[in-house]
């Protein structure tokens, strides 16, 4: 199994230099849980069309490993672990639409001091105290590449998440948030 991984990751790594970018995001429930994303995006496929009316489109699939981080305040801090796949379409003036989903790892770890009693009825300091959960999200977003009528090699994009924690104490919770980022191309 680990030799499968490795070799998907190599292919992955090893696309054109064209098709590879960098994003970087603000994240967070709001502004009083903030946080940065950041992330690796691989095209895997893309097609340019015309349309009917003799415009050109760009539809392009896409791997994006990620990682999520955010503060929840006197609480927790979050990590999520986010690979994302997303379909993107780009019209000629630049404009972007994107959807897609992501199968999440989900990690807290509490803010201040947490204590456990051993066996010996003492009580123990806890390091990295959390809990672990499976953190599925889909997400739909607009954005605008820069590079169409401007020449900048950049684009922006906003984005809202839609996450369900599982499990969320004897449930589950949905969570949503706000991700605004740029995405740089990487040129070799």
């Amino acid at each position: 199994m680990h030799k499968f991984i490795f070799l998907v990751a190599c292919v992955l790594t090893f696309q054109s230099a064209a098709s590879q970018e960098l994003k970087v995001a603000y994240f967070g429930e709001s502004f009083t849980h903030y946080g940065l994303k950041g992330g690796y995006s691989i095209t895997l496929r893309s097609v340019d069309k015309q349309t009917k009316k003799g415009r050109s489109v760009s539809n392009a699939l896409a791997f994006t490993p990620g990682l999520a981080i955010y503060r929840h305040a006197h609480n927790h801090v979050g990590l999520i672990i986010m690979p994302d796949v997303s379909y993107k379409r780009r019209n000629q003036k630049g404009r972007t639409f994107e959807t897609g989903f992501s199968p999440g790892l989900f990690r807290s770890v509490l803010e201040g001091k947490v204590y456990e009693v051993n066996e010996a009825g003492e009580l123990e300091k806890l390091t990295l105290a959390g809990r672990t959960a499976f953190m599925p999200t889909v997400f739909i977003g607009i954005g605008k590449d820069l590079s169409v009528k401007k020449g900048i090699q950049l684009s922006w994009y906003a984005r809202l998440n839609v996450m369900k924690q599982i499990p969320y104490n004897a449930s589950s919770l949905t969570r949503f948030a706000i991700e605004l980022g740029i995405v740089k191309p990487l040129i070799f």
